[in-house]
């Protein structure tokens, strides 16, 4: 008997494997190993079962975001930062896991894929860290913003890459998002370095 877990597995891969900039970054194993996390719930999850699945989303986005619902109560999500960095309401409104990984739900060294929320009218500063990464939107919207390009707001299936040490940041609007990365190199599970809600040359600011 499938798990919800494993259903959300399946449906991710099928995500990454539907969407070109995804699967050109990395494909995800048919069998991986399972892991060892226990549930671990943020207050974010009640927001989940109101936001998704949209209309807007595209058939393996809404079925991945409909898998996360049906899981989330599975789910060792994690908050990362705390208050004082990013604040009371990101924290209560934010939240993500690592479905695919070295500490994921299911165990790969190479390669991470993980899933995270943001909530309405939330603002992720920028940050860095040593691994390459790609994050595509499973459904709702966000305006992303990279060091070496121009900022795009983009709904499902919108992709943003970002180099290794690249600066990234993402603020949402009246909508949230829920979006799928990949990431892949060096330090997979590190913490990213909070950089600030501004990034101009180079430097926090």
């Amino acid at each position: 008997m499938t798990t919800p877990l494993e259903t959300l597995y399946d449906a991710a891969r099928a995500f990454v494997a539907a969407t070109p900039e995804l699967a050109a970054f990395a494909q995800m194993p048919a069998d991986p190993a399972s892991g060892t996390l226990a549930p671990n719930p943020v207050p974010a999850l009640a927001h989940l079962p109101m936001h998704f699945p949209t209309d807007a989303a595209t058939a393996e986005g809404s079925a991945l975001a409909a898998a996360v619902v049906e899981a989330a109560d599975q789910i060792a999500w994690n908050l990362t930062y705390d208050e004082d960095l990013v604040g009371a309401d990101f924290l209560a409104r934010y939240g993500w896991f690592e479905l695919l990984g070295p500490s994921g739900h299911f165990v790969d060294e190479s390669l991470v894929a993980f899933i995270g929320y943001w909530g309405p009218g939330l603002r992720y500063p920028w940050h860095k860290h040593a691994s390459r990464e790609i994050y595509a939107v499973v459904d709702g919207r966000a305006l992303f913003e990279r060091e070496s390009a121009a900022a795009r707001e983009m709904g499902p299936g919108g992709v943003s890459p970002h180099a290794a040490w690249e600066a990234h940041a993402l603020r949402t609007a009246d909508a949230p998002v829920l979006a799928l990365a990949l990431q892949a190199g060096e330090d997979l599970n590190g913490v990213p370095i909070i950089l600030g809600d501004r990034f101009v040359a180079g430097e926090p600011s």
